[in-house]
C-alpha cells in the first residue's frame, strides 16, 4: 500500500477507536457478506490502512471489513440537516460503521457500492414487529 494511502487521525482523549471483534458464528453468510449479532459485516475488496495518533503513541490498523449497525432515530435526525443526497449517504454510512470521514474518503468506489447494496438488502429483510 503506498504511503500516500495512509490516513492519520488524531484521537481525542474521549475518543475510542477500538474495533468490535466478531467472535460468534455468522447467522447468515455469503463470500463477502455476513450477519453477526444482528449487524451486517462486509469484507472489502480493497482494504486500506489508518494510522491513529494519541498522545505520543501511534498505531496502524488495516481496515479490511466494515460492520454496519441498524440505524436509529438519532441517525435520521442527523440527516435532516443535509439536503444533498450524497452528503446524507456519506453521513449515514459513517454513522452506521463508525468510520471517520477521512477513512470513508479512502474507500474504493466498488466497495462503497457493494456495501450500499448489501445494506439495502439487510435493512429490507429486517425482522418486523407487531401483529400481521
Amino acid at each position: 500500500m503506498p504511503a500516500d494511502e495512509i490516513i492519520v487521525i488524531e484521537e481525542d482523549e474521549g475518543t475510542s477507536a477500538e474495533v468490535e471483534a466478531v467472535v460468534e458464528e455468522p447467522e447468515e453468510q455469503n463470500e463477502r457478506v455476513s450477519i453477526v449479532n444482528g449487524k451486517l459485516v462486509v469484507l472489502l475488496d480493497e482494504p486500506f490502512e489508518t494510522t491513529f495518533k494519541k498522545g505520543g503513541e501511534t498505531r496502524t490498523e488495516v481496515i479490511d471489513r466494515l460492520t454496519f449497525r441498524r440505524p436509529n432515530g438519532g441517525d435520521l435526525q442527523a440527516l435532516a440537516s443535509f439536503t444533498n443526497q450524497i452528503e446524507q449517504s456519506v453521513l449515514m454510512f459513517c454513522r452506521l460503521t463508525g468510520l471517520h470521514n477521512l477513512q470513508f474518503a479512502k474507500l474504493d468506489q466498488a466497495d462503497i457500492e457493494f456495501c450500499m447494496e448489501s445494506l439495502q438488502d439487510f435493512l429490507s429483510c429486517s425482522p418486523k414487529t407487531g401483529k400481521k
